[in-house]
């Protein structure tokens, strides 16, 4: 049996799909622009209800316009596409292009959205929340998904064998060093430079800037480098799923916090319609 609050969440969602925009912002209770003009409406009587709909209809219409999102392209197009079909969908006049993009490797807003022609990039986040892209200018907004730490090695490696591995195993082996001109709460979080205990994990010379030869680095090229054995490497428990690379294996690595998903914007480019996407959004 559905419980009051599910009850409610349903006869919301069918008012939301009547009117075509959002009435109440995801994650709770608070109403929406267009939520208090139809409560506003409410409280005029049963003689207001319909023309406060019919008003709401129209300010629905008007949140209007293309919005350009990038996502990073290891968090998966299809996940990507699923949030742009569900934002089409409650909001009828917005269309949505998508654009992957690769990982920014450097310490500023314009290096981290990867795209000048870009509203909003969803982005990997290490640390359980958006505090490691809190940069100056930008906007973080909620987590909307979260994915389990692993460590990706040959398959002849040591490691390879294990089940899961703790941070404290990484002491014994070279690890890519994912970015000297990362912001340092990132970088740390993403490969940690010293073990619970206090032992030093051993990074490259080299980063991944400096071992790919550019700024901007897909999951391909630090998969490559693994693979010709230049390191280890710290990423994400379904980065093989995503690209599949034959003699490599991931192993989890337990007791480092989830990478997440964020949504990252310039924070003087905010408009409605960002604000609009960002209230949709849920984990997944």
């Amino acid at each position: 049996m559905l419980s009051k609050a599910e009850l409610i969440a349903d006869e919301v969602d069918l008012l939301e799909d009547r009117i075509g925009g959002l009435l109440l912002e995801r994650g709770g209770f608070t109403l929406t622009a267009l939520g208090e003009t139809l409560r506003e409406g409410v409280r005029g009587g049963v003689a207001g209800i319909g023309a406060a709909i019919a008003e709401c209809r129209v300010a629905a219409r008007r949140t209007g316009g293309r919005l350009r999102i990038g996502y990073v392209a290891s968090i998966g197009g299809d996940f990507a596409a699923n949030l742009a079909s569900e934002f089409e969908r409650r909001n009828p006049g917005c269309r949505v292009s998508l654009t992957p993009t690769r990982i920014g490797t450097g310490s500023t807003g314009r290096e981290l959205l990867a795209e000048d022609d870009l509203d909003l990039v969803l982005h990997w986040s290490p640390g359980r929340d958006g505090q490691a892209l809190a940069l100056p200018g930008l906007s973080v907004g909620p987590v909307i998904r979260e994915v389990q730490r692993a460590v990706v090695v040959p398959a002849g490696h040591p490691l390879a064998r294990r089940t899961s591995i703790s941070v404290e195993d990484l002491a014994d082996f070279e690890v890519i060093d994912p970015g000297k001109a990362l912001n340092p709460l990132a970088r740390d979080l993403w490969t940690p430079s010293v073990t619970p205990s206090g032992r030093r994990v051993r990074l490259t010379e080299d980063d991944l800037t400096d071992l790919v030869g550019r700024r901007s680095i897909g999951a391909e090229d630090v998969l490559a480098l693994v693979a010709r054995g230049y390191g280890v490497h710290l990423t994400v428990a379904s980065v093989l799923d995503r690209y599949p690379f034959p003699g490599l294996t991931l192993v989890p690595v337990t007791d480092l916090p989830p990478m997440v998903v964020v949504p990252v914007w310039r924070a003087a480019g905010e408009t409605h319609l960002i604000r609009a996407f960002v209230a949709s959004l849920s984990v997944a």
